[in-house]
């Protein structure tokens, strides 16, 4: 089972510069659970928004045929960070 949690906030550097995939329509999503992360191997992301001490947090399904299509992009930029991310050798 593959299971990838993730806050934005680890990811920040590389996400600060340009968060217009950002899909504003989540910060209005009531539910913080979205899709059913982590019960297939699909996996799941955490994505914590922090905005003037305002802190959101969602799981998301990474199976897009689970969430609403809004979320897809971000999904995908997410994971394209974490690739970079664990590309980097020490």
């Amino acid at each position: 089972m593959r299971k990838t949690i993730i806050g934005l906030f680890a990811i920040g550097i590389l996400l600060s510069c340009n968060n217009d995939f950002f899909p504003s329509q989540l910060l209005n999503e009531k539910k913080t659970t979205i899709g059913c992360p982590d019960c297939a191997d699909g996996g799941g992301l955490f994505i914590q928004y922090s905005e003037n001490g305002n802190v959101k947090s969602w799981r998301i399904d990474q199976e897009k045929d689970n969430v609403p299509h809004y979320l897809h992009n971000l999904i995908d930029k997410v994971n394209e960070k974490i690739k970079i991310i664990n590309g980097i050798q020490y």
